[in-house]
C-alpha cells in the first residue's frame, strides 16, 4: 500500500463516525500553542507547494492581547476596515486583503477552553483551524475572490481536509467533536456540512 492510499483510508476511517478522543492529553501553554501553530503552518506551506500552490507570501501574525489586527473586507462593493483585538476569542482569521493569518492569544485561550470541555486535544484543534484558515489563502491563489459565504467556508474546510490527510491525518479524528463543541455557524455551515467537506477533501482531494 502506498502512502497516499494509506492516508486516504486512515482519513476516511477517522472522519466517519468519529465523535471524540479516547483519552485526555496534556494542555498546552499559549507559548507552546504558538510554536505548534508555526510548525503546522510550515508543514501546510510545504504541502501546498507540492500541489503547485505557493503560499509562502502568506504571513502568520501572532498577536498579543493589546495589539489590534485590521483587515479590509469588501461590503457592498466598498472595502471596510474590520478590527479585532488580540484578546478576543475571534482573533483567529485569514485576511484576504493583507494575505495574513492572524492568531491572537484570546483565540488560543478560547480554543484551549473549548478543548478542555470537549476532550479534543489542543494540538488537533489548532491543526484543524490552521488548515481551514490556510485553505482561504489557497482559495486566494486559485479563485478570483474569496468573500464571506457559506460555500466559500465549506470549500476551505474541504481544502483543509485535503491538506491534513497528507500532513496530520491523526487530527482528523477530532473534526466532528470540535465542530460539535463549536456548534452550527450560520456563516460556516452545519456540523454535518463541515464534517462532510473535510471528508471530501481528505478522501478525494477534489474541492
Amino acid at each position: 500500500m502506498n502512502q497516499r492510499v494509506g492516508n486516504v483510508l486512515l482519513a476516511s476511517s477517522l472522519l466517519v463516525g468519529a465523535c471524540g478522543d479516547a483519552a485526555p492529553t496534556p494542555e498546552l501553554t499559549i507559548a507552546q500553542s504558538e510554536h505548534l501553530l508555526t510548525q503546522q503552518e510550515n508543514e501546510l506551506r510545504d504541502f501546498w507547494r507540492t500541489q503547485g500552490v505557493g503560499i509562502e507570501a502568506t504571513k502568520l501574525a501572532l498577536v498579543s492581547d493589546t495589539q489590534t489586527a485590521s483587515c479590509e473586507v469588501p461590503v457592498n462593493g466598498v472595502n471596510e476596515k474590520k478590527e479585532v483585538l488580540g484578546s478576543s476569542p475571534a482573533a483567529m482569521r485569514y485576511c484576504e486583503s493583507s494575505d495574513e493569518i492572524t492568531v491572537g492569544k484570546g483565540a488560543i485561550r478560547f480554543i484551549t477552553q473549548l478543548t478542555r470541555e470537549s476532550g479534543v486535544p489542543t494540538a488537533n484543534a489548532l491543526a484543524i483551524i490552521a488548515a481551514h484558515e490556510t485553505g482561504h489563502a489557497v482559495q486566494k491563489r486559485l479563485y478570483t475572490t474569496v468573500g464571506l459565504t457559506t460555500e466559500v467556508e465549506l470549500q476551505a474546510d474541504c481544502l483543509a481536509g485535503k491538506s491534513l490527510a497528507a500532513t496530520n491525518s491523526s487530527a482528523l479524528v477530532s473534526v466532528r467533536a470540535l465542530f460539535s463543541a463549536l456548534g452550527p455557524d450560520f456563516g460556516h455551515g452545519t456540523v454535518n456540512q463541515r464534517v462532510a467537506s473535510f471528508h471530501k477533501g481528505a478522501t478525494t482531494g477534489k474541492c
